[in-house]
């Protein structure tokens, strides 16, 4: 016996096939714009590396504080990083209140690493060099529809001052995408993934910077 399909059956389908439309209609969209105005939720994986591996030659045994950096990325959403046509955004994948402690953590270890001061502390208890910085850009984006392209975006404006007096002013910015040669992701990955590991290789190449001028200062006052 031929059976039919009752209207109960034909609603349900159609139902299923709105939301099947609807749910390729949204993947389409995150696929093919920039996502500069999308938050992804922190993710469970621990940020990537960051260490630049930069040793220094000079060397002081003065202590250095790191104060908790600033964060004013609301205040620069839209500026072009390190004119390369990826402007700050509100885009990346940490968790809420997890940048300042990141950035600080991060600083101290490759200061530390770096060897220039005889302590890197997070206490200004004995310290004449203080390091302070002011994240403008800390975030990702991707853009293209069928070959999608991310790109980790961090700008950061450091100060370094010695008893009170400023040694030493930048703003370090760099931007790194998946097709660079600096990224150190796979290029199988999840786009998650990959805008998390563009932002820690492009803060890297930040600090990296960042150090090198910090022992150039140093070395200033040690001569």
């Amino acid at each position: 016996m031929e059976r039919t399909e009752g209207p109960i059956t034909n609603t349900r389908l159609a139902r299923r096939r709105l939301q099947c439309a609807a749910a390729v209609a949204s993947l389409l969209g995150l696929l093919g714009c920039d996502t500069a105005s999308v938050r992804v939720p922190g993710l469970s994986l621990a940020f990537p590396p960051t260490t630049p591996g930069v040793r220094a030659s000079s060397h002081t045994q003065e202590a250095l504080f790191v104060e908790a950096p600033k964060d004013t990325r609301a205040n620069h959403i839209g500026e072009d990083v390190a004119k390369s046509g990826w402007t700050a955004c509100a885009t990346d994948t940490l968790a809420s209140g997890e940048l300042q402690p990141l950035v600080r953590e991060r600083l101290v270890e490759s200061i530390t690493q770096a060897g220039i001061f005889g302590a890197v502390n997070t206490s200004s208890a004995g310290a004449r060099w203080i390091l302070s910085s002011d994240v403008h850009a800390f975030c990702s984006q991707t853009r293209g529809f069928i070959g999608q392209r991310a790109a980790g975006i961090v700008a950061i404006s450091f100060t370094l001052a010695r008893d009170g007096t400023v040694k030493w002013q930048m703003n370090i910015e760099h931007v790194v995408t998946d097709a660079d040669a600096e990224y150190s992701g796979s290029f199988v990955t999840t786009t998650e993934q990959a805008m998390r590991r563009t932002m820690a290789d492009a803060f890297r190449l930040v600090m990296r910077d960042a150090v090198r001028q910090i022992e150039q200062s140093a070395a200033k006052e040690a001569s």
